[in-house]
């Protein structure tokens, strides 16, 4: 790393940064850490883009998925998973 390749970022520019795919291989689906659940995951839907921002979480992932479909069907946002 040298101080050529740094830049200044706000919070919100380096999120928009990061890649929309999860270790899952899915777009925009992420397995998390959840106390509150039994078997001690979840999964969680998350898109953040300044015009449109969206979080669901369930314990199945196939849940999530119908979700996640449905919801960028009815805002145009192309699905792609890896």
């Amino acid at each position: 790393n040298r101080i050529e390749n740094l830049r200044w970022a706000t919070i919100q520019e380096n999120n928009r940064n990061r890649s929309c795919y999860s270790k899952l291989g899915l777009q925009y689906i992420y397995k998390q850490k959840d106390k509150e659940m039994k078997q001690g995951f979840s999964y969680r839907f998350e898109i953040q883009r300044p015009e449109l921002k969206k979080k669901y979480r369930n314990k199945d992932l196939e849940v999530v998925k119908e979700y996640r479909n449905k919801f960028c069907e009815e805002n145009n946002i192309e699905i792609n998973d890896a």
